[in-house]
Protein backbone atom coordinates (compact mmCIF):
# COMPACT_ATOMS: atom_id res chain seq x y z
CA UNK A 1 0.00 0.00 0.00
CA UNK A 2 1.14 3.55 -0.56
CA UNK A 3 1.72 5.97 2.39
CA UNK A 4 -0.71 6.54 5.11
CA UNK A 5 -3.19 9.20 3.88
CA UNK A 6 -2.95 12.70 6.36
CA UNK A 7 -6.62 11.66 7.05
CA UNK A 8 -8.99 8.52 8.05
CA UNK A 9 -12.31 7.94 8.20
CA UNK A 10 -13.95 4.82 9.75
CA UNK A 11 -17.02 5.67 7.98
CA UNK A 12 -18.69 8.10 5.40
CA UNK A 13 -21.20 9.55 7.85
CA UNK A 14 -19.57 13.27 8.39
CA UNK A 15 -22.80 13.88 10.97
CA UNK A 16 -20.94 13.75 14.03
CA UNK A 17 -17.38 14.11 15.34
CA UNK A 18 -18.43 12.46 18.70
CA UNK A 19 -19.74 9.44 17.10
CA UNK A 20 -17.36 6.67 17.80
CA UNK A 21 -17.43 4.98 14.49
CA UNK A 22 -15.98 8.16 12.44
CA UNK A 23 -12.46 9.56 13.37
CA UNK A 24 -10.32 11.99 11.98
CA UNK A 25 -6.75 12.66 12.15
CA UNK A 26 -4.23 15.10 10.66
CA UNK A 27 -0.81 12.98 10.64
CA UNK A 28 0.81 16.52 10.20
CA UNK A 29 -0.05 18.25 12.86
CA UNK A 30 -1.34 16.08 15.34
CA UNK A 31 -4.80 16.71 15.63
CA UNK A 32 -7.24 14.05 16.68
CA UNK A 33 -11.01 14.19 17.10
CA UNK A 34 -11.19 11.22 19.10
CA UNK A 35 -9.63 13.27 22.00
CA UNK A 36 -11.50 16.50 23.75
CA UNK A 37 -8.42 18.55 22.58
CA UNK A 38 -8.75 17.68 18.92
CA UNK A 39 -12.65 17.88 19.00
CA UNK A 40 -12.68 21.45 20.43
CA UNK A 41 -10.13 22.08 17.99
CA UNK A 42 -12.58 21.38 15.22
CA UNK A 43 -15.28 23.84 17.32
CA UNK A 44 -13.14 26.87 17.55
CA UNK A 45 -12.60 26.24 13.73
CA UNK A 46 -16.18 26.21 13.00
CA UNK A 47 -17.33 28.98 15.09
CA UNK A 48 -14.10 31.33 13.71
CA UNK A 49 -15.45 30.44 10.00
CA UNK A 50 -19.02 31.40 11.19
CA UNK A 51 -17.50 34.65 12.57
CA UNK A 52 -16.24 35.43 9.66
CA UNK A 53 -18.49 34.94 7.37
CA UNK A 54 -21.47 36.69 9.37
CA UNK A 55 -18.77 39.78 9.24
CA UNK A 56 -18.52 39.92 5.62
CA UNK A 57 -22.02 40.00 5.48
CA UNK A 58 -22.50 42.56 7.57
CA UNK A 59 -19.91 44.23 5.92
CA UNK A 60 -21.15 44.19 2.55
CA UNK A 61 -24.66 45.00 4.05
CA UNK A 62 -22.99 48.19 5.56
CA UNK A 63 -21.46 48.80 1.98
CA UNK A 64 -24.45 48.89 0.42
CA UNK A 65 -26.14 50.72 2.28
CA UNK A 66 -23.90 53.45 2.79
CA UNK A 67 -23.68 53.38 -1.42
CA UNK A 68 -27.52 53.65 -1.57
CA UNK A 69 -27.14 56.94 1.05
CA UNK A 70 -24.74 58.88 -1.40
CA UNK A 71 -27.00 58.05 -4.87
CA UNK A 72 -24.85 55.27 -6.21
CA UNK A 73 -25.92 51.94 -7.31
CA UNK A 74 -24.04 48.78 -7.91
CA UNK A 75 -23.30 47.06 -11.36
CA UNK A 76 -21.40 48.23 -14.50
CA UNK A 77 -22.19 51.45 -15.90
CA UNK A 78 -24.09 51.37 -18.88
CA UNK A 79 -22.43 50.95 -22.28
CA UNK A 80 -24.17 53.53 -24.09
CA UNK A 81 -25.83 56.49 -23.30
CA UNK A 82 -29.37 58.24 -23.85
CA UNK A 83 -27.70 60.10 -26.24
CA UNK A 84 -26.09 56.99 -27.97
CA UNK A 85 -29.86 55.08 -27.75
CA UNK A 86 -31.81 57.66 -29.28
CA UNK A 87 -29.37 58.09 -32.15
CA UNK A 88 -28.80 53.90 -32.30
CA UNK A 89 -33.07 54.05 -32.68
CA UNK A 90 -33.02 56.02 -35.50
CA UNK A 91 -30.34 54.12 -37.71
CA UNK A 92 -32.04 51.14 -36.94
CA UNK A 93 -35.67 52.87 -37.97
CA UNK A 94 -33.74 54.43 -40.96
CA UNK A 95 -34.62 52.31 -44.40
CA UNK A 96 -33.61 52.80 -47.61
CA UNK A 97 -34.68 53.69 -51.40
CA UNK A 98 -35.82 49.72 -51.33
CA UNK A 99 -38.19 49.52 -48.25
CA UNK A 100 -35.62 47.27 -46.19
CA UNK A 101 -33.49 48.64 -42.83
CA UNK A 102 -30.35 50.93 -44.02
CA UNK A 103 -28.22 49.50 -41.26
CA UNK A 104 -28.30 45.96 -39.48
CA UNK A 105 -28.07 45.38 -36.47
CA UNK A 106 -24.31 44.27 -36.30
CA UNK A 107 -23.74 47.45 -38.01
CA UNK A 108 -25.01 49.54 -35.21
CA UNK A 109 -23.32 47.35 -32.80
CA UNK A 110 -20.05 48.10 -34.53
CA UNK A 111 -20.38 51.71 -34.97
CA UNK A 112 -21.30 52.50 -30.93
CA UNK A 113 -18.73 49.38 -30.40
CA UNK A 114 -21.06 46.94 -28.37
CA UNK A 115 -22.64 43.26 -29.09
CA UNK A 116 -25.53 43.04 -31.16
CA UNK A 117 -27.38 41.93 -27.84
CA UNK A 118 -27.13 45.88 -26.07
CA UNK A 119 -28.40 47.12 -29.01
CA UNK A 120 -31.49 44.76 -29.06
CA UNK A 121 -31.88 45.32 -25.32
CA UNK A 122 -32.14 49.35 -26.05
CA UNK A 123 -34.28 49.40 -29.08
CA UNK A 124 -37.91 50.42 -28.58
CA UNK A 125 -40.28 47.00 -28.06
CA UNK A 126 -42.51 48.04 -31.06
CA UNK A 127 -39.85 48.51 -33.42
CA UNK A 128 -37.49 45.94 -32.69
Amino acid sequence: MGSPAPWNTSSPSRSNCRNARWTWWCSTRGIHTSTAVGTMFFQIRGAIAEFEYALMSERTLDGLEAARARDRTGGQKPKLGPRQIKLAQQMYDETGTDGKRRYTVQQIADEFGVTRPTIYRHLTRENA
